[in-house]
C-alpha cells in the first residue's frame, strides 16, 4: 500500500545519506526507516554498526513487545523508573 511505498522510499534517501556521509566524510552510521521517528530510532538502534533498519507496520508490535522500558524515548531517567514502580 501507500504506507509501504513512503517506507521504501525512506529506506532510498536513507542509504543515499549513509553513502554520501561515508563518501564525503568517512564515516559510517547506521539508519532507521519507520512510520515516526521514535520507530525509526529504535530500528536505527537494533542493527549496528554501519547498517540500515527499516521497521515494517507489521512488525512494530513485535519490536515493542520485549522491548526494554528504558529504550523508550524518554523513559531511561527518573520517569522510566517511576512507571516501573
Amino acid at each position: 500500500g501507500e504506507q509501504e511505498r513512503r517506507l521504501i522510499a525512506g529506506a532510498v534517501v536513507v542509504a543515499e545519506l549513509r553513502m554520501a556521509v561515508q563518501t564525503e566524510l568517512g564515516f559510517s552510521c547506521s539508519g532507521g526507516v519507520a512510520q515516526n521517528k521514535m520507530l525509526a530510532k529504535l530500528g536505527c538502534g537494533l542493527h549496528k554498526p554501519n547498517q540500515q533498519t527499516v521497521v515494517l507496520p507489521e512488525a512494530v508490535g513485535h519490536l515493542l513487545r520485549d522491548l526494554p522500558l528504558e529504550r523508550l524515548p524518554g523513559l531511561g531517567g527518573g520517569l522510566g523508573q517511576q512507571i516501573k514502580e
